[in-house]
């Protein structure tokens, strides 16, 4: 009822668009919101075998990214199959 109350009722007489924007892009700042003070934030400790990082060239990749990129692409194309 605030939001609706605060925001929604100038929309009114506008184009329906507006009014779902404006909803979504609350649904997003809520989650985000949500997100930075959740335990989503939490950090997991790196294992000893994936710790240090590989310079590209063009940026240096963390050893322990570049594995769970590696695992996701093997999940994804071994499921795809």
């Amino acid at each position: 009822m605030l939001i609706e109350r605060a925001l929604l009722q100038w929309l009114y007489k506008l184009d329906h668009l507006y009014g779902l924007l404006l909803t979504f892009g609350l649904a997003l700042i809520i989650e985000g919101t949500y997100a930075i003070f959740s335990a989503f934030r939490t950090a997991y400790p790196v294992p000893e075998q994936l710790s240090g990082a590989t310079n590209l060239g063009f940026m240096i990749l963390p050893n322990y990214r570049s594995w769970v990129v590696a695992a996701s692409l093997m999940v994804a194309l071994r499921r795809g199959s």
